[in-house]
């Protein structure tokens, strides 16, 4: 196995004692080279220009000896976003790769982070980029505590640099150890491109490091990778997670000047920071679902068009390499699959196998977070009525089911509660019982309805205002078109703004960005996006808009409430303020309870389907903001309100 990496005389110990002979490998990934034996003999001022040529392997001379079979599944990246650029650049889309029930956003696919940093010639590091990837590293140990992670720098120097940081924060913060343990399945790692390949982690941070130096020069020097064959250990890095890439780098892909190189490795690097900062676009071609329609038959034709009839969204082809999805049914206004529909058409046909066309995909899709369902052109011509309403059904327990996620990280928010013609339900208020099991609010349809029982207590400028009554739960969040809104108001971007928060105040602002990241010219959020909307949020004050830590206020309020699932928030868009309303509610109605029975309720009652890490600690921030103003005191790990009310009876 890697046999791209083993020199013949390497091999030949262990062929001679074979008795059969399975050479496997990838001729698009690192050959061997001896690029560490020349750095013994390389002044320290030349490491970047030492001796980095790439001998002949063993599986280059296997590979014109034997007979040979390509291997075209590609099963390792969960999202096909991590794939793609790969398959489109080194294997000219003859890769089967599975497209994921989840498009790109942040925290999946690729992601890029611009660090600012400045290149230190001497030392071949940059230390701000270092520092930054020492910070993003906590950042998804906070974020996914339960996926794996490792880091890959172009350099030994930058390797050793993250090291070193890394070390001495892990020497002032020792609460993170867990995490680093060396006896875990898939253990952090720090590499650098020469020796990371094999390896594969969830989540893998990409260091280039080189950027322009004091002096504000920019040697387009990127070590191995301007070399000849420096583009196979590019290929190697970027495919290496199985969720996300994290690209952190002090240059945009505009300050790489490829007119001056022939170099294969530097221009494909250029194209690669253009794809991780612009997504999709970059590839020049759609790699989730097809522009137009295209059908393999006139079966999937009127299976298509049925189904748009009964007013769902369905996209045909979904994919980007040699396997496509038929059909895939997506979520109203969302650009996330719920149903792969396969049809026995020309891509079920061509399946050498019944155990390809039926078993295999159906697996490989459904480990991809996708529910499958099959319809038979047979059955479809025989029994057009039942099977019509067959998959109907399936449509419908597709959109109905509460576990649709963004990702596949079961802490993230379920999906958007389907809501009846007659209009939401209101039920009652949660129940008093001591470990707050049976306590469900349910939710009314306007944040500003006025209800019975308003209520404000103050500590230290904080307010809780708690307008739900006794018969009634808590209000559902309700998001407008923010895209409408800032058309109406034709681009003048800040009351436009203050226009969606005198409805969704308190709002994060990454949940906003999402919503309007078109208006930047963007599929995704990204540091472009993030700096552009920093510039136009420039003297919000005096639109009234506060920010703070990531939320958007509305100056001079200080009554919150907490707001349950209408429309969809990660844990991480509830405003603080909000969760400590809806928990000294919680508080109220049950006298006393323990942070372990409220953490159970409000996960019920917020749609998530577990209490995850993430959310056991936007909780408890949550619950010792309460303490901290005074309004609720834990005695014996039992909360209660700090000035108890009389309650009738």
């Amino acid at each position: 196995d890697e046999a791209s990496q083993i020199f013949p005389q390497d091999a030949v110990g262990a062929i001679y004692r074979g008795r059969q002979l399975i050479v496997v490998g990838d001729s698009k990934q690192m050959p061997p080279s001896n690029f560490f034996n020349s750095m013994l003999d390389v002044d320290e001022e030349e490491e970047e220009v030492g001796d980095v040529a790439d001998f002949e392997s063993v599986l280059d001379i296997c590979s014109a000896v034997f007979d040979t079979k390509s291997l075209a599944w590609h099963y390792r990246s969960h999202y096909e976003q991590l794939i793609a650029f790969s398959n489109l650049h080194f294997y000219r889309n003859r890769l089967v790769t599975f497209p994921s029930s989840s498009t790109d956003h942040q925290w999946i696919g690729v992601d890029y982070y611009y660090a600012g940093g400045v290149f230190d010639r001497r030392s071949k590091t940059n230390r701000t980029e270092a520092e930054f990837i020492v910070d993003l590293i906590y950042r998804n140990i906070d974020q996914y505590p339960d996926r794996s992670l490792g880091v890959v720098a172009f350099s030994v120097a930058q390797q050793e640099m993250i090291d070193q940081l890394l070390s001495k924060r892990r020497e002032a913060d020792q609460s993170y150890e867990w995490f680093f343990q060396s006896d875990k399945p898939e253990p952090f790692f720090i590499k650098n491109l020469e020796t990371v390949q094999g390896d594969e982690r969830d989540t893998i941070i990409f260091s280039v490091a080189y950027a322009k130096d004091a002096q504000g020069r920019f040697i387009q020097n990127f070590g191995p990778l301007n070399r000849e064959g420096g583009e196979r250990r590019l290929n190697v890095a970027v495919t290496r997670a199985k969720d996300n890439v994290q690209l952190v780098a002090s240059i945009h892909y505009t300050d790489i000047d490829v007119s001056s190189t022939g170099s294969k490795g530097v221009h494909l690097l250029r194209a690669y920071l253009d794809y991780a900062q612009n997504g999709e676009a970059a590839l020049g071609r759609d790699v989730s679902a097809s522009q137009e329609d295209r059908y393999d038959s006139e079966f999937e034709l009127e299976v298509c068009e049925f189904l748009r009839d009964k007013g769902y969204t369905v996209d045909t082809q979904v994919g980007c390499s040699g396997y496509r999805i038929d059909l895939g049914l997506r979520l109203p206004d969302s650009s996330d699959y719920v149903l792969a529909i396969e049809c026995d058409g020309a891509t079920y046909h061509k399946s050498k196998n019944a155990r390809d066309r039926d078993s295999l995909r159906q697996r490989v899709l459904e480990n991809m977070g996708w529910k499958f369902y099959r319809i038979w052109s047979t059955d479809w011509y025989r029994n057009k009525s039942v099977e019509q309403e067959a998959l109907l059904n399936a449509v419908r327990q597709a959109l109905d089911d509460p576990c649709h996620t963004t990702s596949k990280d079961n802490d993230r928010q379920e999906a958007d509660e389907q809501q009846e013609v007659s209009g939401p339900e209101e039920t009652g208020a949660p129940k008093e019982t001591g470990d707050l099991q049976e306590a469900k609010p349910q939710r009314e349809t306007n944040r500003k309805q006025e209800v019975n029982g308003q209520r404000e207590d103050a500590a230290d400028g904080y307010l809780v205002q708690e307008t739900v009554s006794e018969s009634k739960g808590f209000p559902k969040y309700k998001e407008v078109d923010a895209l409408a809104v800032l058309s109406k108001h034709r681009g003048v971007f800040l009351p436009a703004v203050k226009e969606i928060l005198e409805t969704e105040a308190p709002l994060s602002e990454e949940y906003l960005l999402r919503r309007i990241v078109t208006l930047f010219h963007r599929e995704k959020v990204t540091n472009v996006v993030t700096d552009e909307f920093n510039r136009r949020m420039a003297g919000c004050r005096y639109y009234g808009i506060l920010r703070r830590q990531g939320f958007l206020y509305l100056q001079g309020e200080t009554k919150y409430i907490l707001r349950v699932p209408g429309d969809r928030r990660d844990i991480k868009c509830i405003a603080p303020e909000e969760l400590a309303a809806g928990f000294y509610y919680l508080i109220r109605q049950n006298v006393s309870a323990s942070r372990e029975g409220l953490y159970k309720t409000m996960t019920a009652t917020l749609g998530f389907s577990r209490t995850g890490e993430q959310i056991v600690e936007r909780f408890s921030s949550a619950i010792d903001l309460l303490v901290q103003c005074g309004l609720v005191k834990e005695d014996a790990g039992m909360l209660s309100l700090s000035k108890p009310e009389h309650r009738p009876g």
